[in-house]
């Protein structure tokens, strides 16, 4: 069995291909994963697989609509900061 996850490069083209991305919107899609790994959905293993957590799979389920989805990460993000003295730039 391989190892758990998607690599993320791999995870970057597919979603520049399905989404029509150019090169500087993949890479603040990109940058953009810190906000879910801070948030607890989202885990970069090593050797750079990206995996969704228990808590990524139903924050995907509870929030169908894309607004609702973001306002909850963000607030999370935010909610992170905080606790870790770091702030948004």
């Amino acid at each position: 069995m391989g190892q758990p996850g998607i690599k993320g490069s791999v995870a970057m083209n597919q979603l520049m291909e399905q989404m029509s991305l150019n090169e500087p919107e993949v890479r603040r899609a990109s940058w953009g994963t810190t906000g879910a790994t801070k948030a607890g959905w989202f885990r970069k293993q090593p050797h750079g697989r990206w995996t969704v957590t228990e808590e990524g799979q139903r924050a995907y389920d509870e929030f169908t609509d894309p607004e609702g989805f973001h306002r909850e990460l963000d607030r999370l993000y935010r909610e992170w900061t905080q606790i870790h003295g770091k702030s948004r730039k």
